[in-house]
C-alpha cells in the first residue's frame, strides 16, 4: 500500500521488533515513518534494526500511545496513512480513531 500511495506521513502505533516499521520505510523513503512503542526494550530492539538496516526516515517515539499520539498528531501537518498494531483495547482504539478525526485529512487502515 505504501508502495502504491506513496504517503508522505506514515503513522505506526505499535511496532513490536520494528519489522512492519522496516517495510513502511522502504516501501517510501521520501516518507517520515512515525512509530510509536510503549515498552523501552522493544524500541531499544527496533532502533538497532533501523540502524542496521541503514533507515534514516523513521522517528520513534517511545510511551504509551495515551500520552505520545496527540502530541504527535498536533506537531504534522497530516497524517497519509495508519498503521494500527499495538494496544487493542476498544476504549484506546476508539480514542485513537477520534485523535486522527481531529488531525488527519486523509488517511488509509493498513490491517
Amino acid at each position: 500500500m505504501v508502495n502504491h500511495y506513496q504517503p508522505g506521513n506514515i503513522i505506526e502505533l505499535g511496532m513490536l521488533l520494528g519489522v512492519t516499521t522496516s517495510y513502511l520505510a522502504s516501501a517510501n523513503t521520501s516518507a517520515a515513518v512515525y512509530t510509536l512503542e510503549g515498552a523501552p526494550a522493544i524500541a531499544g530492539i527496533a532502533k538497532r534494526h533501523f540502524a542496521q538496516l541503514g533507515l534514516s526516515n523513521i522517528r520513534l517515539t517511545e510511551g504509551k500511545f495515551d500520552d505520545t499520539l496527540l502530541p504527535l498528531l498536533s506537531g504534522i501537518q497530516k497524517a497519509d496513512f495508519a498503521f494500527i498494531d499495538g494496544n487493542h483495547r476498544r476504549s484506546l482504539l476508539y480514542a485513537i480513531s477520534a485523535g486522527f478525526t481531529l488531525y488527519s485529512s486523509r488517511f488509509c487502515y493498513g490491517v
